[in-house]
């Protein structure tokens, strides 16, 4: 009988990280922008050399299926207190197939966590098939006798994600060296003292050459939310009827200067 090797599709780590950070570097000042971040992907039993033989002798693949027989996935993700290279012993309980795939129900130790319903290895799929359809498999005939041995192992991948923004790593050395009441303070907090803090923090960021737009909107709020009649509330709403006054003239004056000739004398004589 005839079947069809998978071919390792999972990149080593030493091989992986390098690669990505050259197509980084190739890809412009957008991408150099961007750091490789580690997660673990997916926590497996990966079989013994050994073990997956037994396994293809004791359930071979159809003809032209794509053979695996490689692991035990535990859960997608990490799994706390497992240690890789942890040795596990798994024992084959049933045997099962349906038009897509092909896999053994697998009795775990009582100590590994499973996070499946119906715990099992894939033994292959179908051409056209992915490793994951064997979890719809609901109809297995028990099959006793074989015990696969193998070791615990957390499959990293990397994950695209922003440089820590100017702002944020000035604003977290900072904090660390000298640190400030955050700008939304407790509705139990000193609210002038929330001003003078924030007032502090715009002008640092100020003098360091970095953007306080955002910043002077937060203080700007926080001076509005002073009590009724405060001086530093009142001098703030000053300002911004000032500002509001000067927006308007400016848009009546930019009005005018695209008005033509004709239409500003039928404005007149109206």
């Amino acid at each position: 009988m005839h079947h069809v090797q998978a071919a390792e599709y999972i990149l080593h780590p030493s091989v992986e990280q390098p690669l990505v950070s050259a197509i980084i570097q190739q890809n412009g000042h957008a991408a150099a922008r961007m750091v490789l971040e580690s997660r673990v992907s997916h926590t497996a039993v990966m079989l013994e050399p050994e073990s997956q033989q037994e396994l293809l002798a004791l359930a071979p693949p159809p003809e032209g299926w794509v053979a695996r027989a490689r692991h035990y996935t535990i859960a997608l993700g990490p799994v706390p207190n497992l240690i890789d290279g942890q040795s596990v012993e798994l024992a084959v309980t049933a045997i099962g197939q349906n038009h897509r795939a092909h896999a053994a129900r697998v009795a775990p130790p009582s100590w590994l966590p499973s996070h499946y319903q119906l715990p099992h290895v894939t033994i292959s799929h179908a051409p056209t098939a992915q490793p994951s359809h064997s979890r719809e498999i609901r109809e297995y005939v028990p099959s006793t006798g074989l015990t696969l041995r193998g070791h615990v192992k957390s499959s990293l991948c990397y994950d695209l994600v922003p440089q820590p923004s100017l702002f944020g790593t000035w604003y977290q050395q900072r904090c660390s060296v000298n640190p400030r009441p955050h700008p939304h303070p407790h509705p139990n907090a000193d609210p002038e003292a929330a001003v003078r803090a924030q007032s502090e923090r715009v002008r640092a960021m100020k003098q360091d050459g970095l953007c306080i737009k955002e910043q002077v909107s937060v203080l700007k709020a926080l001076k509005l939310a002073l009590p009724t009649g405060h001086p530093i509330r009142e001098e703030q709403q000053r300002r911004d009827e000032a500002e509001m006054a000067a927006k308007i003239r400016k848009e009546r004056q930019k009005k005018q200067g695209n008005e033509k000739p004709q239409d500003r004398k039928a404005a007149r004589e109206m």
